[in-house]
């Protein structure tokens, strides 16, 4: 892993509810670093088609330690352009993987 291929920033989100309706939510900023996308191997492309998705894409994150862990509640949004407007959820999450240090994350559009 080259630290230099962390090329893309992306923020983590809780949904926190702020009124009376169940619509009422509101993001809250968790956590925000830089990752290595990639593109879905076999496996992620598994588990995202196990959930009914059919695009999403792949990230290593460096581990934050107790400083942060992603679960399974969280949303991400990507600094970038081309998903300016779209929300992500978590459908995998793989500590230690590739290695020792390192979280894979396996996203899909939120909707």
């Amino acid at each position: 892993m080259q630290f230099k291929n962390f090329n893309t920033y992306l923020t983590f989100y809780d949904m926190v509810k702020t009124g009376s309706y169940p619509d009422d939510l509101e993001e809250k900023e968790v956590y925000s670093c830089k990752v290595e996308k990639y593109d879905n191997s076999i496996k992620d492309r598994q588990v995202l088609t196990t959930n009914g998705k059919t695009q999403g894409f792949t990230f290593i994150m460096r581990d934050a330690q107790r400083q942060f862990i992603p679960n399974y509640q969280h949303t991400i949004k990507v600094e970038d352009y081309r998903f300016e407007t779209q929300l992500f959820n978590i459908y995998d999450i793989r500590l230690d993987k590739p290695k020792a240090g390192y979280i894979t994350v396996v996203v899909a559009e939120n909707e």
